[in-house]
């Protein structure tokens, strides 16, 4: 019995068919995959921007890290920002686009062990603070990472769409 060698076999395939076996075989997907990426780095960089600009909210946010047992807590939200900022912006470019979205996961994951889990699930009408925003963005994360894994997310429309 053989084995079957998808990454031997698949790139022939594709020369014969003449399509791209990175990308989706849809625009509107590839655009789709490409708004979630930007206006999720987007979300992230005004979370981020929304703290540098308000007074008094990093040594705010510092000391609350610094009483949930964090040392450092002001470097540690500075570190937080400024990952936000930077990291955002590369991958709103899509570039180290896995890379950036681990890093948003794991300060994902730090806010809903910190604060988040403490103030129930929902956000919103039925609560306030809860994980449920935090989980759609890890949810959102996913997909990000896996896009660019598969290379659907780069700016290459299919053959048909030239």
């Amino acid at each position: 019995m053989t084995s079957f060698d998808i990454d031997r076999v698949a790139p022939h395939v594709a020369s014969v068919i003449g399509a791209d076996i990175h990308t989706p075989s849809s625009a509107p997907l590839h655009l789709a995959l490409i708004t979630l990426r930007v206006g999720t780095a987007a979300l992230f960089m005004a979370h981020a921007l929304v703290r540098v600009m308000t007074p008094g909210s990093i040594p705010q946010f510092g000391l609350f890290l610094e009483k949930s047992g964090l040392p450092q807590g002001i470097a540690v939200v500075w570190l937080i920002t400024v990952f936000e900022l930077c990291a955002g912006l590369l991958m709103a470019l899509g570039l180290r686009t896995q890379y950036m979205a681990a890093g948003f996961g794991v300060i994902l994951l730090g806010g809903i062990a910190l604060i988040h889990r403490h103030l129930g699930w929902f956000v919103g009408e039925h609560s306030s603070g809860g994980s449920e925003y935090s989980v759609a963005l890890l949810l959102a994360l996913f997909v990000i990472a896996s896009a660019d894994m598969s290379g659907a997310d780069r700016l290459r429309y299919p053959r048909v769409v030239r």
